[in-house]
């Protein structure tokens, strides 16, 4: 009798490590949603400082940086708005990956 509930309970256990192919796919899914949230919040939290990035970045140039399109200071606002969010993002995105 008891030899069987050990049984049982192995055989249980051996069950509950095992997931679907859809139960892998949704827990992707899932880690995946939760980094691009994260990167998101990031960025957002970064474009608030991005005119003080380029600052620091431009210092070691010494002179100012030259915009040659109407769309490039907004752009590039953005671009380091966006390599800040995901820098600052990454612990958390290696994490969950």
């Amino acid at each position: 009798m008891e030899e069987e509930l050990e049984e049982r309970e192995l055989e249980e256990g051996e069950e509950e490590g095992k997931m679907t192919l859809i139960e892998h796919l949704e827990e992707l899914r899932r880690r995946i949603l939760i980094s691009l949230a994260t990167a998101l919040v990031f960025t957002i939290g970064a474009y608030f400082f991005a005119g003080d990035i380029i600052e620091i970045l431009r210092k070691p140039l010494g002179e100012p940086l030259k915009i040659l399109s109407p769309t490039e200071a907004f752009v590039i606002n953005i671009k380091v708005a966006l390599f800040a969010g995901v820098y600052l993002a990454l612990p958390l995105i290696f994490y969950e990956l």
